[in-house]
């Protein structure tokens, strides 16, 4: 079975680190790939970590095709807190979201309240 190829925006990188979860990102997604643009925008000129990849993509990725493909919770940070909680790597995700809160990312009350019915913490 081929393994999933992970392609990662700037953001789940910058929250999951400022919160202090870098590891729990690494242990759920294993390799990301990211693109120059990402590269400059979240590492500068330091060295990437071991299981993050600077590539370039032959052809960018239309968000429409993602959209048509992928459902919510299937993308974002958010959803990666859902897949790290179906997986076992954290118990519960209302402690992280606040703290994603708390650090400046935007979470509107009624996405809040449908990530916690999605992982029964409601």
């Amino acid at each position: 079975m081929t393994p999933l190829l992970y392609v990662a925006n700037s953001s789940p990188i910058i929250v999951f680190e400022r919160v202090g979860q870098s590891a729990l990102l690494h242990n759920l997604l294993q390799h990301v790939n990211i693109p120059p643009a990402v590269r400059h925008e979240v590492f500068g000129p330091d060295l990437l970590p071991d299981w993050i990849e600077e590539r370039i993509f032959a052809q960018p990725l239309a968000s429409d095709n993602v959209r048509a493909r992928l459902g919510p919770g299937e993308v974002g940070s958010l959803g990666l807190l859902l897949r790290a909680k179906d997986k076992g790597l954290m118990s519960a995700v209302r402690l992280l979201m606040v703290a994603m809160q708390g650090d400046d990312f935007r979470i509107a009350d009624e996405l809040f309240a449908d990530i916690l019915k999605a992982a029964g913490e409601s």
